[in-house]
């Protein structure tokens, strides 16, 4: 059937290897992932990218798996290239790796950017599932040992909240708008700004 014909494509020459992740992309068939795996211990930044766009788009019992592997690669291009797939592809499927992924306690951590982009990509997926999550992560309290990271939490989690398009969500970015909490207030603010921004 055709996961054979794919799986004999990746095995073959490196430089037919992109148009055939390229392709698994777009066909999405069903059971080519011990392949992708392969190719995303690829020395080459390129080939792990097309194998982790082409796992985005596949179907199968073990995409999950794989792809939370991937959120624990140490090259962060790897991981905001698959955050960004993830969004682009609304692919819901992958909205529980991802809770468990930000409740660690080690995404406090990251960069600021990548806490951005992560959030943005939950919202995305998630929805009025996640809306309570990230409100619960905009009002987070910090201690003075990690107030920068906490800091960051709430700005990206107030920046997910002004991308769902729920009048419960556009509610409390307005509400924020006015908070008594000065943090909170222009995280708000910049959120209300960002999301007309990216309307007109």
């Amino acid at each position: 059937g055709p996961p054979e014909a794919f799986r004999e494509m990746l095995v073959s020459a490196d430089r037919v290897l992109s148009e055939v992740l390229e392709l698994i992309a777009v066909i999405k068939p069903k059971g080519v992932h011990a392949n992708l795996e392969t190719y995303l211990q690829s020395p080459n930044f390129t080939i792990r990218a097309q194998a982790v766009t082409a796992a985005v788009h596949s179907t199968g019992d073990d995409k999950v798996k794989l792809l939370m592997q991937v959120l624990q690669d140490p090259d962060p291009r790897l991981r905001g290239h698959l955050l960004r797939m993830i969004g682009e592809a609304r692919d819901g499927t992958m909205r529980a790796a991802l809770t468990i992924w930000i409740r660690d306690r080690g995404f406090l951590d990251r960069d600021i950017n990548e806490k951005i982009s992560a959030l943005r990509t939950y919202a995305t997926i998630g929805q009025e599932w996640v809306f309570p999550h990230l409100r619960e992560m905009a009002e987070t309290k910090s201690s003075m040992f990690n107030r920068q990271k906490v800091s960051e939490l709430r700005r990206a989690a107030v920046l997910a909240i002004s991308r769902i398009d729920l009048p419960m969500a556009q509610a409390y970015i307005k509400l924020g708008c006015t908070s008594g909490d000065p943090e909170l207030k222009q995280f708000c603010l910049e959120g209300a700004q960002r999301a007309r921004t990216e309307k007109s």
